[in-house]
């Protein structure tokens, strides 16, 4: 499991994601996953057009994702949370995994940072939803 956990990372830093986390767990028989992919995209909105106020962008693209507008320290954030099949087991059965993803904009406008976090723990969602939220809180931009 560690192996394609890692591999994974792998392949999300080959697409783009300047940073990765795992979870792993375990206790009392059962087993937490979770994960953590963070990826910047720059010049957003029209090339060369007028770079619209972040807040605005936030309302714009929350529609477009469907996600809702909600503050961040570092700027407006849009959050999108959704539950999709990902994989089948041994079973040939479908797992879902719960997906929630911050997209949080630079004050500029010109660069916005997408946070994707998922487990495979669905009975958990919550749980996780509210420690995802938490982690997402501690975004800062440097520059």
């Amino acid at each position: 499991m560690v192996d394609q956990l890692e591999g994974a990372v792998d392949t999300a830093a080959g697409h783009g994601a300047v940073l990765g986390y795992l979870l792993l767990t375990s206790g009392g028989g059962k087993v937490a996953t979770a994960s953590l992919f963070v990826s910047l995209v720059y010049a957003i909105g029209d090339p060369g057009g007028e770079v619209p106020e972040p807040a605005v962008a936030a309302e714009e693209l929350a529609a477009r994702v469907q996600g809702e507008v909600r503050d961040l320290p570092a700027g407006p954030g849009v959050r999108v949370r959704r539950r999709q099949s990902a994989a089948l087991d041994a079973g040939g059965n479908p797992s879902d995994v719960e997906i929630v993803q911050w997209y949080a904009l630079h004050e500029s406008g010109g660069r916005l940072a997408l946070l994707t976090f998922s487990t495979p723990n669905v009975g958990l969602a919550d749980q996780f939803g509210e420690v995802f939220d938490l982690i997402a809180a501690t975004l800062r931009w440097t520059v």
